[in-house]
């Protein structure tokens, strides 16, 4: 089985590709991270943690797709964010067979973890990249062998539109002073406590 190769070109895609390699799997076309549009002959396209939509005219082909969340609870952007602005008390990673919808297509598998008091949304990030390239290295030999593997269908994703973010935290005066006072760059900077975790407040 032919096999095109998309993904972000981070860290945890290289150990994807790493794991197909290893498994000896006919991969015809890989990239590092940038929107592709023409392809060679392929059999089955390999989404993992790739940025962009594959366009609809591949989708007469098998795809299949890494995404960093748990679905259908988390399609979409910001998953991390929302997971821990919503309470959620678990995240993780799904493989789903791709359509025309972002990650509406049938399950493959789905493996979640329990969100820690402390965890941010990057460590959720990180979490989750772990648990796809253990998901991939489940399913590379059947892959590899030209087997694809069973799907189940999915039910309604919840769908968070990419959207930027409010990032500024509101302080009271007091606070605000407080910081101010306690600033020495780059030597001392103020620092908040959240769950056992400590930040330093840096000014830009």
């Amino acid at each position: 089985m032919k096999i095109a190769f998309l993904s972000n070109g981070g860290e945890a895609a290289k150990e994807a590709l790493k794991i197909l390699e290893l498994h000896h799997a006919d991969i015809v076309f890989k990239n590092n991270g940038k929107r592709v549009v023409r392809f060679p002959e392929y059999d089955l396209g390999i989404s993992f943690l790739y940025t962009y939509k594959v366009l609809p005219d591949q989708l007469d082909k098998p795809w299949i797709n890494f995404h960093p969340a748990p679905l259908p609870e988390y399609g979409g952007r910001n998953v991390a964010y929302h997971a821990i602005m919503n309470n959620s008390k678990v995240f993780g990673g799904t493989m789903h067979y791709m359509n025309e919808e972002f990650d509406c297509g049938e399950i493959i598998d789905c493996q979640r973890f329990s969100i820690e008091d402390d965890d941010t949304a990057g460590e959720l990030v990180q979490k989750s990249y772990r648990v796809l390239v253990s998901l991939l290295e489940k399913y590379a030999l059947p892959i590899s062998n030209g087997e694809l593997p069973k799907s189940t269908e999915q039910s309604n994703t919840r769908y968070y539109k990419q959207e930027v973010l409010d990032d500024i935290l509101c302080l009271t005066e007091k606070q605000k002073k407080k910081v101010r006072a306690l600033t020495v760059s780059p030597r001392h900077y103020a620092k908040v406590i959240i769950n056992n975790k400590l930040y330093n407040i840096i000014p830009q």
